[in-house]
């Protein structure tokens, strides 16, 4: 078992992660999306995923965790190998922009 790992903050951008019920039953998928927010002085790049796109990639790159009082919970995953990334594959979020991905695409195993 490993020791529970520590989250630390990003202040490049502010992630919300949202689902669409309020409650999450245990052994149930529940639909998520995200929002983006750039809160730096530039512009972000970051890969576009919206409405679907690229999954492959959502899968390789986005990592989901569930953190308990500051602590992750132990998923386990499945590993994805995403095709080749082009300059079309991100977007780029103005400054104070947002961007939401909904749904969001993960794998666990």
């Amino acid at each position: 078992m490993q020791p529970p790992t520590t989250l630390q903050p990003c202040r490049a951008a502010e992630v919300t992660v949202v689902t669409s019920t309020l409650v999450v039953r245990s052994g149930t998928r529940p639909e998520l999306s995200v929002v983006v927010a750039n809160k730096t002085d530039r512009p972000m790049r970051v890969l576009d995923v919206r409405n679907g796109r690229r999954s492959d990639l959502q899968d390789t790159y986005f990592e989901l965790f569930i953190v308990d009082r500051r602590r992750v919970i132990d998923l386990s995953s499945v590993i994805s190998d995403p095709g080749p990334i082009f300059d079309l594959d991100y977007t780029v979020v103005k400054t104070a922009g947002r961007i939401e991905i909904r749904p969001l695409s993960y794998t666990i195993g």
